[in-house]
Parts: structure tokens; sequence; C-alpha cells
């Protein structure tokens, strides 16, 4: 069956808009690619109803902010089997540390995405406020990630 631009097109967005709202989506968590050949997979948070502009989180000290600092070109790969879909976009990237954008990213993310906090049993812990010592454990269902391995990525 042959399709049209605007359709293939509507079917991304539609495919993306709801990626980013939906974890379990194969699209969720596109690869990444900076100028300087590195991929990586990301959380994709926002996609702009016309493929203007998509938003990732990422932790300020990781170093695909540097690299997106030196050069701003990226590409991104999502890809969803069971539609038979694979899109790959290119565009240049900018880092929102501070500021209005900043701003309202945080103030849209989940208690567990917000700096220095955590959520468990129904509440939600700042551990910036901890003055203990502290043993953090990363895993999912019955594996355990060291947490040197989880802080490298």
């Amino acid at each position: 069956m042959r399709q049209d631009l605007q359709t293939v097109l509507t079917a991304a967005i539609e495919h993306l808009t709801k990626a980013a709202q939906d974890r379990r989506s194969p699209m969720h968590t596109p690869v990444v690619g900076t100028a300087d050949g590195d991929l990586r997979m990301m959380v994709l948070r926002v996609c702009a109803p016309d493929l203007a502009w998509m938003r990732f989180h990422t932790d300020a000290r990781s170093p695909k902010v540097a690299a997106i600092a030196r050069q701003p070109q990226v590409s991104i790969l999502a890809h969803d089997p069971e539609a038979r879909m694979q899109l790959r976009l290119s565009g240049n990237a900018r880092v929102e540390l501070t500021g209005v954008i900043a701003d309202a990213a945080w103030s849209e993310a989940s208690a567990y995405a917000a700096p220095g906090t955590f959520e468990i049993a129904d509440h939600t812990l700042d551990l910036t406020k901890v003055t203990g010592d502290m043993s953090i454990l990363g895993g999912t269902t019955d594996h355990i990630t060291p947490w040197r391995a989880c802080y490298r990525s």
C-alpha cells in the first residue's frame, strides 16, 4: 500500500507523541547520537505537535552535555517493530540548564525525576536532606546492578 508524505508524517507525530507519554512504547527510548559518534538511548519526554522539537532529560554532568556544547548536531533513531515503523531524524540540540525552559521542564516532571528526590511507598524523599550515610542500589525485578555501573551510564 502506497502512502503519501502527509500520512507518513501524521503517523510519525502520533507515534512520537504517544511515546513521550507511554513508557511502554518502543519509541519512548530512542537512540540519540551526538556529532562525536557516541550513541545512547534516552527517554523521550515531550514531542512538539509539528516535530519541530523534542525534549529529553539528562544529567548535566554526563559526557553528552559537553559533546552537544561542542557540536550541537544530533541524530535520533526511533523504532517500533510492531508498527513496522522506523524514524530517523536529525537536527541541532541545546542544553537548557537554567531559565524559563528548564524551570518549566522541572515543574512538569514527576517527583522521581526532580533533583534529590526519590519516591518509595507513596512517599517522596528529599535525598539532599539526608545527613547520614547512604547506600544506593539500582535494579530491575530480580537483577542487581552494581552502583558503579549505574553511575557510569
